[in-house]
């Protein structure tokens, strides 16, 4: 799965949901590399925006 989103800015980003890992990166600068998440810290970053924690 490929997603991709953009923030209220002018920045937009790209997540690959790679299991058992996501990775993310900036779509205007692909060629900069992206930041990769093992699943269990993805889901803790999820859980934590979906409740309101970040």
């Amino acid at each position: 799965m490929v997603a991709a989103f953009c923030g209220g800015g002018s920045g937009g980003g790209e997540l690959v949901d790679q299991q058992p890992a996501a990775a993310v990166r900036d779509s205007k600068h692909p060629e900069k590399g992206h930041l990769e998440f093992p699943a269990s810290e993805w889901a803790g970053l999820l859980g934590a925006v979906r409740t309101g924690r970040l």
